[in-house]
């Protein structure tokens, strides 16, 4: 997979996202095009899917955005 991406030719990049009501999401990678390089050039397809907690995921990812309550406590002294 490595060696076809390497000069890889893209012609069309798809992501879906399927999340039912409850349970995890599926998310979705889809890539075709060619590497004139690898192969001789013939179209390669790539399908990955992910499944994931996309609660958990984007929760975790927002934590990194929070100033930490420590922190927090110090800058509000020098506001007064």
């Amino acid at each position: 997979m490595l060696a076809a991406l390497k000069n890889f030719r893209y012609e069309t990049l798809r992501l879906t996202l399927d999340k039912p009501a409850h349970g995890d999401a599926a998310i979705g990678v889809h890539i075709t095009g060619a590497n004139p390089d690898f192969y001789k050039g013939h179209p390669v397809n790539f399908n990955l899917t992910l499944s994931v907690d996309l609660g958990a995921l984007l929760g975790q990812g927002l934590e990194g955005y929070r100033v930490p309550e420590a922190v927090r406590r110090r800058l509000q002294r020098f506001g007064g």
